[in-house]
């Protein structure tokens, strides 16, 4: 089970309940009483989207398989220091590019051309789940240089648990309060 908040299971069911997604529907029983499928759902909600999103877990690999090694050459000392500490700092825990002090760090050592391709490869896709809980609209987006990324709240995964406390969440809400309640 997640650490999704119950404000956020619903905006994963308002979202599955509006997605005019066919596979989405059918999972939903097609408007029929057949029953929901909560694992092809989750699926689902995991599935990646066309929406780039600002990556929250750079590793230092990531990091230095986005830079241009030959380019890396043609920085000055300072510029490159700079590079290797970001890469150390990854290193030691990933690196989130939703902050924009991390994410503005790119165009002071690359420039304004050459940190374009950093900027992108420091991007990922957001799932559906992601997108109904953070949508792609103008206010949850950031820029740097000219590259855009949607800055999501939430990230993670969703499974078949987290779609039960979504479409019952009294239930959930017993269960919660009340471990013991149910016995089996």
């Amino acid at each position: 089970m997640s650490s999704l908040t119950y404000a956020q299971l619903d905006k994963i069911k308002t979202g599955l309940l509006t997605d005019t997604d066919p596979r989405v529907i059918a999972a939903l029983g097609n408007g029929a009483d057949i029953g929901r499928d909560d694992t092809t759902l989750a699926v689902l909600c995991n599935e990646a989207s066309g929406v780039d999103a600002w990556h929250e877990a750079v590793t230092a690999l990531a990091l230095f398989n986005a830079t241009v090694p030959i380019k890396y050459d043609t920085l000055t000392d300072g510029k490159r220091a700079s590079q290797d500490r970001m890469e150390k700092f990854a290193a030691l825990a990933p690196l989130d590019q939703r902050v924009n002090k991390i994410r503005n760090v790119w165009p002071d050592i690359w420039g304004t051309t050459d940190s374009i391709p950093v900027l992108q490869a420091l991007r990922r896709k957001a799932t559906r789940a992601e997108l109904y809980i953070t949508p792609d609209v103008v206010g949850n987006r950031k820029t740097t240089n000219t590259v855009v990324g949607l800055d999501l709240d939430w990230t993670g995964t969703v499974d078949p648990s987290d779609l039960g406390r979504a479409f019952n969440p009294s239930f959930a809400a017993l269960l919660a309060a009340k471990p013991g309640a149910i016995a089996g």
